[in-house]
C-alpha cells in the first residue's frame, strides 16, 4: 500500500491526492515506514495520526512530548476534532482541558467546546444507568466546566424519551430549556426532531405534541443564534403539524436568511439546493400530511 486517501473529495482534492500518491516524501506508505523507525516529529505525527483514528494511547505519548506550542497548535487540533477516539481519561483530554484558555485563543471558544461536550456527551450516553455515570461527572467536576450539568440533564432527559416514558420526557424537556434553553438554543431543536422523527408515530403524533412542538420552535425563534437555523426547525415543525403553506414559506425564509449569512458561504450552494429539493416534497404532499 502506498497511499489512502478518507472521505469525500471533490475533483480538485482528488487529482491532489492522486499526485501526492507519487511523492514519495509524502505519501502514507512512507509516513507509516517513518513513523515505524522511530520518526517522532510534530509534522509527520500529524500526517501520521490524521489517517490512523485509533491510537488513542500511543497519541498521548507523542501528545505529550511536544513543546506547549505544538500541544495548543490548531494544526494538531483538526486532527484530534475529527472523530479521532480520543480517551477522556488520557493526558491529552486532561491536559487541554487544564489550558482551555490557551485552546480558546488557539481553536476558537466556540470549535473546543464544541469538541469537548460532544466528547463528554458520548461518555454520559455510553455510562447512563450506571455507576460509572456518577464517576464521569465527578471525575470532570473539577476542571469547573459551565456546561457539565447541562450534558448529564440532557442526556438524561432524552434516555426517558428512548424508553418512550413520555410523560416524564415532556416534564423534564420543560424543565432542562427552562433552565438552559437560552444559553444553548440547541437543546430546543434536539427536543423538537426527538418528537419529530420519533419512532412511535401513534403517540407521537397526537395534537398534544403538535402543540408542544410549535411552541417550542416559537421559544427557539427567539434564542436561535440566526435566522436560518430557526426557519429550518419551522419548516420541519409545520410538515409536521400538517401546515404545508406555512412549511413553505419558513424553506423560502431560510433560503433568503442564508443569502445574507457569511456563516454558511463556503456550503451555502448546498444547503440552498436541499430546501428547494424539500419545497418540491412539501408541495406534492397533502395538508394533512
Amino acid at each position: 500500500m502506498l497511499h489512502t486517501a478518507i472521505g469525500y473529495k471533490d475533483a480538485a482534492e482528488l487529482i491532489g491526492e492522486g499526485k501526492t500518491s507519487f511523492d514519495t516524501e509524502n505519501r502514507l506508505g512512507t509516513i507509516l515506514t517513518k513513523w515505524k523507525n522511530g520518526d517522532r516529529s510534530f509534522e509527520l505525527g500529524k500526517k501520521f495520526f490524521a489517517y490512523d483514528h485509533n491510537k488513542s494511547e500511543e497519541f498521548d505519548s507523542f501528545y505529550m512530548s511536544l513543546n506547549e506550542a505544538q500541544k495548543v497548535d490548531s494544526s494538531l487540533f483538526d486532527v484530534i476534532s475529527y472523530r479521532f477516539p480520543l480517551s477522556l481519561e488520557g493526558k491529552t483530554f486532561k491536559y487541554m482541558l487544564q489550558h482551555r484558555k490557551d485552546c480558546y485563543k488557539n481553536f476558537g471558544k466556540d470549535n473546543f467546546d464544541w469538541f469537548v461536550k460532544s466528547k463528554l456527551e458520548e461518555e454520559l450516553e455510553r455510562t447512563k444507568g450506571t455507576e460509572e455515570f456518577e464517576k464521569v461527572l465527578g471525575r470532570f467536576k473539577a476542571y469547573d466546566l459551565p456546561y457539565l450539568e447541562m450534558l448529564k440533564e440532557k442526556v438524561l432527559c432524552l434516555d426517558y424519551f428512548e424508553k418512550e416514558a413520555y410523560e416524564t420526557f415532556n416534564a423534564e424537556a420543560v424543565k432542562v430549556l427552562e433552565t438552559y434553553g437560552e444559553n444553548n438554543p440547541f437543546l430546543y431543536a434536539t427536543f423538537i426532531y426527538k418528537i419529530i422523527f420519533g419512532k412511535n408515530k401513534e403517540a407521537l403524533t397526537t395534537t398534544n405534541y403538535q402543540k408542544l412542538v410549535l411552541k417550542w420552535a416559537k421559544e427557539y425563534e427567539y434564542v436561535a443564534l440566526d435566522k436560518y437555523e430557526s426557519n429550518r426547525v419551522y419548516v420541519n415543525v409545520y410538515r409536521f403539524v400538517g401546515n404545508k403553506e406555512k412549511a413553505l414559506e419558513a424553506a423560502r425564509n431560510a433560503i433568503n436568511a442564508l443569502k445574507s449569512n457569511p456563516k454558511y458561504k463556503a456550503y451555502r450552494d448546498m444547503l440552498i439546493e436541499s430546501l428547494q429539493d424539500e419545497i418540491e416534497s412539501i408541495k406534492k404532499t397533502s395538508s394533512n400530511q
